[in-house]
């Protein structure tokens, strides 16, 4: 069964969507600290993009949330230094530090 253009209007439309809100809540995330969803309800509309933009290779964005950092937002939003990081966002947990600390020491990876 092949796609009709209404098919592939309404998949783009969604597909505009799911880049709109999820620009939104990276903003109310990373930049804001004032989330209003969680992070499952975040990564359900990611896995939705995703989908999408699997699908439809040729309505790639380098813009687009799932080819960015959230946490590029706050530097400008440039995407400079951005990587992909399979589409979902992260929560590094790090102890709060004194002034005059030393930082944290690096994770092992082994």
């Amino acid at each position: 069964m092949s796609q009709t253009p209404q098919d592939s209007e309404s998949k783009r439309s969604q597909l505009d969507f799911l880049r709109g809100e999820l620009h939104a809540h990276n903003h109310r995330y990373y930049v804001l600290a004032s989330p209003i969803i969680s992070d499952r309800e975040f990564d359900q509309m990611m896995e939705a993009l995703m989908g999408l933009e699997a699908e439809h290779p040729e309505w790639a964005d380098p813009n687009s949330p799932s080819q960015r950092v959230g946490g590029d937002l706050a530097d400008g939003g440039d995407g400079a230094g951005a990587g992909l990081v399979g589409g979902a966002r992260r929560r590094t947990a790090l102890p709060a530090a004194a002034p005059g600390d030393p930082p944290p020491a690096a994770p092992s990876l082994g």
